[in-house]
């Protein structure tokens, strides 16, 4: 498996400048090469995304409210739920570009978002806050806590979007030891690519490409206050049967081995 590193050459709220082109970038991702785009996000603003979800969880209780457009800010703590077509354990938090309280941080995902569209083929402002074709996009925080977080090896769908863009808010081995994001490569021996990028960074890659996130620092205990772990933003883009957990076209499959 190859990488390509593409650098950011300049940032302006929700958009980007990069030093390779979209058709290089797309050319490489389809071909089943890792691509990381250094410092699509400032540290101070991988900074400010972190401590942004922490006062959430601190000023709101967790919750799983109802799926539907329109949908309230929430956070919740995932132990392998039943619903989940992939299991893990994680604490979630989705803000959503309705809510004017995810202004602070909006164009931070907005900037992934686009470049995520771009890069699929798709118009920049494609189910950017409403539905196009059944999706819809989920801009969502995941923090895999010292102690065990993790996520069960899969696959996503291709359909709609062309790539997984995950952009890293941690730092391996400030915040953990051991474990973290893995892509299987061609044959089939997992890559660890956590130890390649720096907060601010994004991975992308095909998403039938198998991946999950290994176990973080298994031989400590979870303490759900702590900061560290692995954290990590993303804004996927899935349909809304899916999200609300019934299996469909854009579900991720689990891998077993």
């Amino acid at each position: 498996m190859k990488i390509l590193e593409v650098n950011v050459l300049d940032r302006n709220r929700d958009e980007c400048k990069l030093d390779k082109s979209i058709d290089e970038i797309k050319e490489n991702i389809l071909s089943k090469n890792l691509v990381i785009i250094k410092n699509l996000l400032s540290q101070k603003e991988a900074q400010e995304i972190r401590e942004f979800s922490r006062e959430f969880a601190k000023n709101n209780h967790d919750s799983c409210p109802e799926i539907d457009l329109n949908i309230p800010n929430f956070h919740r703590i995932d132990n392998n739920p039943e619903k989940s077509q992939v299991k893990r354990i994680n604490h979630l938090y989705c803000f959503f570009y309705w809510n004017s309280e995810t202004n602070p941080i909006a164009n931070y995902f907005k900037r992934q978002f686009r470049l995520r569209n771009l890069i699929s083929g798709l118009k920049e402002d494609y189910a950017l806050n409403n539905l196009d074709d059944d999706f819809i996009s989920i801009p969502s925080i995941q923090q895999y806590p010292c102690g065990g977080g993790y996520m069960q090896e899969h696959k996503d769908p291709d359909i709609g979007q062309k790539l997984v863009i995950d952009t890293i808010l941690s730092s391996a081995p400030k915040d953990y030891k051991k474990g973290g994001l893995f892509v299987r490569d061609e044959n089939n021996e997992k890559l660890f690519v956590d130890n390649l990028v720096s907060p601010g960074d994004a991975i992308a890659f095909y998403p039938q490409i198998s991946h999950g996130v290994d176990p973080i620092d298994p031989d400590s205990d979870i303490d759900w206050n702590r900061d560290d772990g692995r954290w990590m933003c993303f804004s996927t883009l899935t349909t809304l049967s899916s999200w609300k957990g019934i299996k469909d076209k854009a579900s991720p499959k689990p891998v077993t081995n």
